[in-house]
Parts: structure tokens; sequence; C-alpha cells
């Protein structure tokens, strides 16, 4: 018998050893996949990988968060607002499921907070707003901020300064929006995110010669904070919007 039981225990804690070193690699392909998230086929297989993953491990912290983030970026490269709605909320979902596990982290927070931003430009702020996730939202990037507000190049920064000025009147607070963008600007590490909010934000409110003057900055300068994905994608905002801005200048 205890013999048995000494087998037992053996056998269970080599599957552990054996599911950590597994969940280690595939957090690890992860990683490598999200350094070339522009190539559509390898965020793909980052997104079924993880799926697959999360099947055998469902309460794995890594991969819950790094599910989050991959979603994210299909949400938030896509133009498709069904694609950005599914994606946001598979993010949302897995991020929120992340928190529940390690509260004390920041990146189930950030990326569930953003991937639910998406899903609210999806289906629609107002629509959104009806369905409750407002307080959602605030609660978690509030949580995100007072872990690490620097995550990600300040990134709960600069999604709280994209909140407050995307939020439908008279929530809206165009003012506070922009000086949280500029504080996220002012940490000098990923920025070619927030000098595009910016502009964005100042297009809406008629502001058309400063937004031209960001997106030029947007689309000349080089961003060395920004990985090559990223700046590919905001680059491409910044070439349509541009034109929109040109057409009100003239």
């Amino acid at each position: 018998m205890k013999k048995f039981i000494v087998f037992i225990s053996v056998f269970l804690f080599c599957g552990l050893v054996y599911a950590e070193s597994n969940s280690e690699e595939i957090a690890k392909k992860a990683d490598e996949a999200w350094a070339v998230r522009d190539n559509p086929a390898k965020a793909k297989e980052s997104l079924e990988l993880l799926k697959n993953a999360l099947e055998n491990t469902p309460e794995d912290y890594e991969l819950l968060w790094r599910y989050a983030r991959i979603n994210f970026w299909l949400a938030d490269s896509s133009d498709n607002k069904d694609i950005k709605a599914k994606h946001g909320k598979e993010g949302y979902l897995a991020g929120q499921k992340a928190t529940s596990i390690k509260p004390e982290r920041v990146e189930g927070y950030f990326w569930g907070v953003a991937s639910l931003g998406m899903y609210s430009e999806g289906i629609g702020i107002l629509k959104s707003i009806k369905e409750g996730n407002k307080k959602k939202f605030e609660d978690m990037l509030n949580k995100a901020l007072k872990i690490d507000k620097t995550y990600e190049g300040g990134g709960p920064v600069r999604t709280q300064g994209r909140f407050f000025a995307r939020l439908p009147w008279p929530m809206k607070d165009v003012k506070k929006g922009l000086g949280l963008l500029d504080e996220c600007i002012a940490m000098n590490k990923k920025v070619i995110r927030a000098t595009y909010y910016k502009a964005e934000i100042l297009f809406d409110d008629g502001e058309y010669q400063k937004s031209k003057e960001l997106l030029d900055k947007v689309l000349k300068d080089d961003f060395p904070g920004d990985d090559e994905p990223e700046k590919k994608l905001v680059k491409r905002w910044a070439e349509r919007l541009i034109k929109k801005v040109e057409e009100k200048l003239k």
C-alpha cells in the first residue's frame, strides 16, 4: 500500500512538473509570436495554441493573460466590428479570469480592460454602457492603474485618457483625456499610440491643424520604444486619418 501511495505521489508530481514546463514553453512561443503579431498567420497560430492549452490548464495565469493580449490585438487591428466584438469579449473574459487567480498582478487587468474597450467599439459605446460595461471598465482599469500605471509604457494611463475623451456627452472630458495622454507620452516609452490617440481626439474636437501636426509626427518619427507591429498598425491608422484632416483644412 505504501509503495502504491509513493507511486501515485511521484506520478502526480511528475505530472505537475510536466504541466508547468509545458506551460512555460507555450508562453515562450506566445511571446515569440507577439513579436511578429502583424503576421496574421502567426497571430492566429498563437491564438489557437493558447486556446488549446487553456482547455487542459484553464487556471494558468500566464496563459490566460497572454490569451487576453492576443485577442486584444486581433480586435484592435481589425476594422470589422463583429471581429472587434468577438475577440474583445474573449480577451475581456480571459483577463477577468486571470485577475481572479492572481489579483496582485497587472497583466490580467490591463489586457482585460483593453479588450473590453475593443468589445465596446465593436458593439457601439452607447450599447456597451447600457450593458453595464462602463463600471466594469472603470473598476478593472483602476486596479491596473493602482498596481502599475507604467505597465506597457503607461498603458493604463493611455487607456484612461482615451476612455475619458471617447465617452458620450455629458460624461466626456476631452481636457482630462488629453492630459492623461500627455502623462503617458511623458513616460517616454511606448508613445506612438498615445500620440495618435491625441490626434484622433483633436480631430473629433475640430482642432484640425493640431491634429495634423501630431499625425505628421506619427508618420515621420521612428518611435524607438515601440515595436514594429505596433508602429505599422498605428501608422496605418494615421495615414487614413490624415486624409480626413487635410480635407477639413482645405
